[in-house]
């Protein structure tokens, strides 16, 4: 028999986004739940970051668990670690349906799911996945001391994943299809004064071969390169992995409608963070949160509304 807890918001993601939303509820005397396979989000991967007001220079990891501390310590937001499968309009509530059969009820709901990994979809990727093939650099680089990596992709997650590998790893090669980059030019001049890092440009990687374990990239045009491992930074994609009783207006690269006020085409449901279409898709921590502030003002003032009106009632 599953087990069934109410709350006004329920704020599904874990991300700079959620942990925002969390704390401005919190402080609006709002009963919120943050759900997520893992707090932090894909900040939590960040080997630096040198953009947040405030700290010149601060790991992910290290962010996101101050985010962290502020939300469920400092202040009354609940962390719930888990997968949310469904989300059905019941009535008054929302019913959340985790992957452990718990259901949650909530008068509102925040979708901060943020964005995953993109993927080169050829072949021996799926296969040598976590056998030498990796997407987070932050996570898997101490694997690679004193062997040679590889990096896939040309933003400043192929940048940054490449300088992070360059301080354990003998040699680091970093494979971009073009012979530019969208990264800051900050990481690439860094990456390009960096003794062990080579760079392969106007390149594709057609194929991740190996044994038990991946140990050759073979590219197009022709070469082949032995590594121990490759890490594919190649962008992300909108997270949304749940079903639902109803539908949820999306852009043309699937990500949730919003507007001003973080409202989506449903009411009672808000979007902020990578997973929605706000802030010109400009997809940066500073503006996720700005975006889990908003939200967490507007589930609020939605709240309150609802209230009323079953009081008048």
């Amino acid at each position: 028999m599953s087990d069934k807890k109410t709350y006004d918001l329920a704020i599904i993601g874990g991300g700079p986004a959620g942990l925002t939303a969390s704390i401005y509820a919190s402080r609006y005397n709002v009963n919120n739940i943050v759900i997520s396979e893992f707090m932090g989000g894909l900040m939590s991967e960040a080997t630096e970051i040198g953009n947040f007001p405030s700290y010149p220079k601060i790991s992910g990891q290290e962010l996101s668990q101050k985010m962290q501390d502020h939300a469920f310590k400092s202040l009354d937001g609940i962390s719930k670690f888990g997968r949310v499968n469904n989300i059905n309009k019941e009535k008054e509530n929302f019913k959340l349906m985790l992957d452990n059969d718990e259901e949650i009820l909530a008068k509102a709901i925040i979708i901060t799911t943020g964005t995953k990994h993109n993927k080169l979809n050829i072949k021996g990727e799926k296969e040598f996945a976590g056998k030498g093939v990796s997407y987070c650099a932050t996570c898997d680089a101490f694997f690679y001391k004193d062997k040679t990596a590889a990096v896939v992709g040309g933003g400043n997650a192929a940048l940054t994943s490449a300088l992070h590998l360059a301080k354990v790893a003998k040699k680091v090669y970093i494979i971009h299809r073009r012979d530019k980059f969208r990264g800051e030019k900050y990481w690439l001049n860094k990456a390009q004064n960096t003794d062990n890092i080579e760079f392969i440009l106007n390149s594709n990687v057609k194929e991740i071969a190996g044994d038990d374990k991946a140990n050759k990239l073979i590219l197009d045009p022709k070469k082949e390169i032995e590594i121990d491992g490759v890490f594919i930074t190649i962008g992300t994609k909108p997270s949304l992995n749940f079903n639902s009783n109803f539908d949820l207006d999306l852009d043309k690269k699937g990500y949730i409608k919003v507007d001003a006020g973080m409202n989506t085409n449903i009411k009672g449901v808000f979007a902020a963070g990578d997973v929605s279409n706000g802030s010109n898709h400009f997809k940066q921590i500073v503006t996720s949160m700005a975006e889990g502030s908003i939200a967490a003002n507007s589930a609020y003032e939605y709240i309150q509304q609802d209230k009323e009106d079953m009081d008048y009632q």
